[in-house]
């Protein structure tokens, strides 16, 4: 379920799937990019991880379609920058994995292109 399409900047990077990003209006939002999972900082890859999503997105003007808000209060989205999506682009660079966990909270073309 789409609650919202959003225009922002990406203004940080904590990991390979979770930026913070500055809306339009000026609100700053925490993000966690949907449908992937990616190691945390410390873990094996995990500066690889964020570095790569860094390069994606860092400082861009970037489309966000968010579904829903987790318990920690991120908004969980896709990212798009450039016309690409920027947690695909994890996936494809071996940066980050399918999280099928949450397969339910994504549409049958979405699941099959990060099933890959």
């Amino acid at each position: 379920m789409l609650l919202a399409t959003l225009l922002a900047i990406v203004v940080g990077v904590s990991d390979g799937d979770t930026v913070t990003a500055l809306t339009h209006d000026k609100t700053q939002m925490k993000v966690r990019l949907s449908g992937i999972d990616a190691p945390e900082s410390r873990q094996p890859f995990g500066q690889r991880s964020k570095q790569n999503l860094s390069d994606l997105v860092y400082g861009k003007e970037v489309d966000l379609s968010c579904g829903k808000i987790d318990k920690y209060r991120r908004h969980i989205c896709v990212i798009h920058v450039n016309g690409r999506d920027a947690n695909l682009e994890q996936i494809k660079a071996g940066m980050a994995w399918w999280y099928k966990d949450y397969k339910r909270d994504q549409g049958v073309a979405e699941r099959d292109r990060y099933r890959v």
